[in-house]
């Protein structure tokens, strides 16, 4: 980028030095990942994977972080003894690992349904592996190869 500007400034394009300065620098591997939109979400959530166990459980761990905004490390200690059914429906309560605060995340239909399924206790799985899964998935689904380097 800065040699890109400084040609530019010796061809007489622009008179602006400020690229000669310390402070001026570019940052190196700007990672421009986004989210998957509400849409993408739910054709994730709507792709019939029962066939393959493996690539279904990948699915609903990353759907299960998605929609409980929690992180693989506080996906791997959920428990039944941290679900709590109120007047108000379910609730997980579960310290984060990495913050190490006590948050009350509210379980709705499409996570109860997924937790139900594995007895609000997820089967051990690596992240690597997930990974490698969620990658078949998106391919899959169709999602563009920018979407895959997630």
């Amino acid at each position: 980028m800065k040699t890109i500007i400084r040609i530019a400034f010796e061809e007489g394009v622009h008179t602006n030095q400020e690229y000669r300065k310390i402070y001026f620098s570019v940052q190196k591997g700007v990672n421009k990942k986004s989210p998957l939109s509400m849409t993408e979400l739910q054709r994730l959530s709507d792709l019939d994977l029962s066939s393959d166990y493996h690539l279904n459980l990948s699915k609903s761990i990353f759907l299960l972080g998605s929609f409980l905004g929690l992180r693989i490390s506080d996906l791997k200690r959920i428990e039944p003894k941290m679900m709590s059914n109120t007047g108000n429906g379910k609730f997980l309560r579960i310290k984060n690992v990495k913050t190490s605060r006590e948050v009350i995340i509210p379980i709705k239909n499409k996570c109860d349904i997924i937790l139900e399924r594995y007895s609000y206790k997820l089967p051990k799985f690596t992240e690597q592996v997930v990974n490698r899964h969620l990658k078949i998935v998106a391919k899959m689904m169709g999602l563009s190869k920018e979407r895959q380097q997630k």
